[in-house]
Parts: C-alpha cells; structure tokens; sequence
C-alpha cells in the first residue's frame, strides 16, 4: 500500500539526534569536520562515521576523535558509494533522528540546535542553509548559486523533480527514512543522485520540506570533484528523472519529461564542440527547452563554448 502523509512520524518533543558522516579519501579535512561536530552548543547523541574504504588516513584520523565524541567508526572493506556507507550508518543509528554530514564539510556551532528545534515545530525533512567556503575567498550562499530555495509546501514536489533544493546535510526522522527504504544502492550514475532519489520518494509521500532560518553549514568547494564535471552530472541526473516515473504521481509526468528535455540540451551544449552547436543552441532556447536560466546558459554557451562547461556545472548556479 502506497504511504501517505499520515504515515510520516509526528514531531517528537524531545527526540535524540544521530548523526552518520560519510568519507572518502577525506585525510586532509576529517579533523576539521568532526571538530565542528565536537564543538556544537547541542552536540548529536550518537555520531557514526562511516568510511567507504578510503586509501589514506582517514579511519585512523576519525578514530582519534572517539575520546571527545559519541563516536562509532565504521570502515567498509570495498569502495561501495556513499549510498550504501549512508545505510550501513544509520542502520547503526538507535535515535529518533538522523542528520547527514559529507566528510570535507563544516557545521557552524548551532547546527543542531536549530534544526532540532524545526524538527520538533515542523517535522519533515529539515534543509539546512549553508554558504560555499574555500580557504581565502569569501563565503558565498549555496542554495542561491545552486540548489535555489525551498519551494512552498504546496508546490514542492513539482518543484523538486524540476531541480534538487534540498541540501544533503539535512535532519529527519528515522522513522519516515525507514517508511521509504533508505537510499537507493546501486552504480555510480545511481549513487551520484541518491540523495535526490531519497528526497523525491519522501515528498512523493506528503514528507514536507522546511528550510533551515539562518546559514549552519560550510560546504567546502574541492576543486576536480564529482560535481565540477558537467556533463556526468547531467546524465545522472536525466536517469534519476526516468527512474522516478515509477514512483511519481502521474500529474507530473509531463513535468519529468520537460525536464529531461532542458537537461538534454544542456548536455548537448556541454559536449558539443563542432558546427551543430547553433542547432543545440536553438533546441535549448525552443518551447521544450526548460526555464529561463537554461535559454540564458544556452545563448552564453553557444556564443563562448569554452564558457559552457563552467555555465553548466550547477544546475541553477546563480
């Protein structure tokens, strides 16, 4: 039976916080990120840091923070995706809710504080605000330049198949994590958008989104990450759409499929390099072509080619 709403876990007056960190190859950064953790004014019940067989020291470098932190290590034999590392985690997890922290990424003291306290007034899933931060540069704010905001409850499903809002540092229940199965483990197409996958099943089923009231995490830009390649982002992200048909209502089909057509022409854009980039242009720029960034992308990226890849690297990046 299809759930609804009413199966989603009330907000609970008092609830316990877990938190599950995931890490890759995050030697140079584990230390920072688990201090943010240690320093919280509302510090997580439980924390489990799950590493997806990094090749450095990672494992020895989370282990040391055990003294200062309810710390659990987790150290995966195979390199599996951060899916799998995120459900080997919180199946570890014996709270009421479970927070999510990528392992080069930063909480700024009141992370827990103020997304607890939404959690208990709003439930749902809880979206965290955060700036983009590199050493030397100034903080800049994520959700405008990438994700854009929180859509409005009533549109929120609609607009989350258009474009991922939610941030992947996010808080939510246990018990509506468990309602939809958890992430997805599969490829590495899959698991690249796993988090979005999750957030669509969860809204699919009436889990609201409320965003956090003020920025509380550093998501720290690294340059030749996953993220910066354009056009594998672009291909995961049109395979995620198909793969959702399965599951979302069919009032919004029509979305998905526009969708995928602006997300196509913004591949074409990316990759092609030779004389049909007019056409691609046009196609980006015609009725299926998607929003008004796309049409604005399309025209810059076929005028610069050399810009394109930078111009379509976030979706949204404004």
């Amino acid at each position: 039976m299809a759930l609804r709403v009413s199966s989603f876990a009330p907000p609970v007056r008092t609830p316990s916080v877990g938190l599950v960190v995931t890490t890759h190859r995050c030697g140079p950064f584990i230390d920072q990120t688990l201090a943010s953790v240690a320093g919280q004014t509302h510090p997580p019940d439980q924390v489990v840091v799950v590493d997806d067989a990094s090749d450095d020291d990672s494992v020895a470098r989370a282990r040391a923070w055990s003294s200062h932190i309810n710390l659990e290590v987790v150290a995966l034999a195979r390199n599996e995706g951060v899916a799998r590392a995120r459900n080997a985690g919180i199946r570890r997890l014996n709270t009421d809710l479970v927070a999510l922290l990528d392992g080069d990424d930063l909480l700024l003291p009141d992370h827990f504080r103020v997304l607890s306290e939404l959690h208990r007034t709003k439930g749902g899933i809880i979206s965290p605000l955060a700036f983009f931060w590199s050493p030397g540069a100034n903080l800049k704010p994520y959700q405008r330049r990438v994700r854009g905001f929180v859509a409005p409850k009533d549109d929120q499903l609609r607009r989350l198949v258009k474009r991922n809002f939610v941030f992947i540092a996010s808080l939510l229940s246990r018990s509506d994590f468990d309602a939809v199965g958890g992430f997805v483990e599969g490829d590495r197409v899959q698991d690249t958008t796993a988090d979005w996958d999750l957030w669509l099943r969860l809204a699919a089923q009436g889990c609201p989104i409320t965003p956090g009231t003020t920025p509380t995490v550093l998501y720290r830009v690294l340059a030749g990450s996953m993220s910066d390649d354009a056009a594998f982002m672009r291909r995961c992200e049109i395979a995620q759409l198909r793969r959702a048909r399965s599951y979302l209502p069919e009032d919004l089909h029509a979305v998905v499929t526009k969708t995928v057509l602006q997300l196509e022409a913004d591949l074409a854009l990316i990759v092609e390099t030779g004389p049909s980039r007019p056409g691609q242009a046009r196609r980006a720029l015609g009725p299926q072509g998607g929003d008004w960034r796309s049409r604005v992308r399309a025209l810059g990226g076929a005028a610069a080619p050399q810009l394109a890849g930078r111009l379509f690297r976030q979706r949204g990046g404004w």
